[in-house]
């Protein structure tokens, strides 16, 4: 029934008047009060000249505006490396380049790995090379390294891939069968690992500067949870069982990356040589092992403090690997 004090034919006008509002597309800005823009589902981006307008003037940027443009990095990343090429002091696109590179890096993080941001840190006496004994300053950039040590599985899944790739009677890889799964691997040579990082997984073995940037950030600190040794934290001589465990045993001695047994367990080979005096081919050897006490905390930072150097082509059984991945650039303009 048409409503009181109307005709028929002014109910069927105001039906089909209805009718036609329903059907009709929603404007711009009821769509915005939808949140219906662009493709029919989100706002549409803002282009990224504009954010990047929006956080060169804000003061300071807020941290809503920071996730937009993280949000799309793909986007905003080119339009900052035009910037910095024409500025390339420019405070608030060199803050907002490395806010974009952290999350480019994160967003590509390998499993498995954590990830260490760019950074200085002091570096202990003696120091690597180029440095020298005396210490100093270095700038590390930024870097993935795994969070544990490499382990037996790991390395009997390369094994088995060299073995289908013909190199069956491949000697010198070491492969004892008695070995736990879940423990480091040991008895590698640095060639070995080398080789491994390189072939296995696109790396390669991390430097004695990054192993120290990746144990204590840019603290001062000397283990990766403060000044002092604390047992439990670390399997090393008298503050473990005495033996090999398994990989991430001592998660309370976590790096504040993320990383497990920089320290203890299995010392680690680096791809930072001697240059001391010494004969052949020989780098050195970080983090220490279960062999070794931990205190003082300078016998385990490094081989050049703690024992004879071992040779590139010798391996013992307390020293194993990790290893180090470069994250990938930025998008480019």
């Amino acid at each position: 029934m048409p409503p009181p004090g109307r005709s028929p034919l002014s109910a069927a006008a105001w039906l089909a008047l209805l009718g036609l509002l329903l059907a009709a597309p929603l404007g711009a800005g009821a769509r915005r009060a939808a949140g219906e823009e662009g493709d029919g589902s989100r706002p549409a981006p803002a282009p990224a000249a504009a954010l990047v307008d929006e956080w060169c003037a804000a003061d300071p940027p807020s941290p809503r505006l920071l996730a937009r443009l993280c949000a799309q990095v793909e986007a905003v990343a080119p339009e900052v490396h035009r910037r910095l090429a024409a500025a390339p002091a420019d405070p608030a696109l060199v803050r907002l380049r490395a806010q974009l590179e952290r999350t480019w890096h994160l967003r590509h993080r390998p499993e498995g790995m954590v990830y260490v941001p760019a950074g200085e840190l002091e570096l202990p006496r003696p120091a690597p090379p180029p440095h020298g004994p005396g210490g100093g300053r270095a700038r590390v950039a930024a870097f993935y390294l795994d969070r544990t040590e490499v382990t037996v599985a790991a390395w009997r899944t390369w094994l088995d891939a060299l073995a289908r790739g013909g190199e069956e009677a491949f000697s010198g890889l070491p492969d004892d069968p008695e070995a736990p799964a879940d423990h480091p691997v040991v008895g590698v040579t640095w060639l070995q690992a080398e080789r491994y990082a390189r072939e296995a997984r696109g790396g390669r073995l991390p430097r004695l500067e990054e192993y120290e940037r990746a144990l204590r950030g840019s603290s001062t600190a000397t283990w990766p949870w403060g000044e002092a040794a604390v047992a439990g934290r670390a399997n090393l001589k008298g503050a473990g069982p005495g033996r090999l465990t398994a990989v991430g045993s001592f998660p309370d001695g976590a790096s504040p990356f993320g990383a497990l047994d920089l320290v203890g367990n299995a010392a680690e080979w680096t791809a930072t040589p001697f240059r001391w005096g010494r004969v052949g081919r020989h780098h050195q050897v970080f983090g220490g092992s279960y062999q070794d006490l931990p205190e003082p905390a300078r016998l385990w930072r490094a081989a050049e403090r703690q024992r004879a150097p071992v040779g590139d082509d010798e391996g013992r059984a307390w020293l194993g690997f990790r290893v180090l991945v470069e994250p990938p650039d930025l998008p480019g303009p």
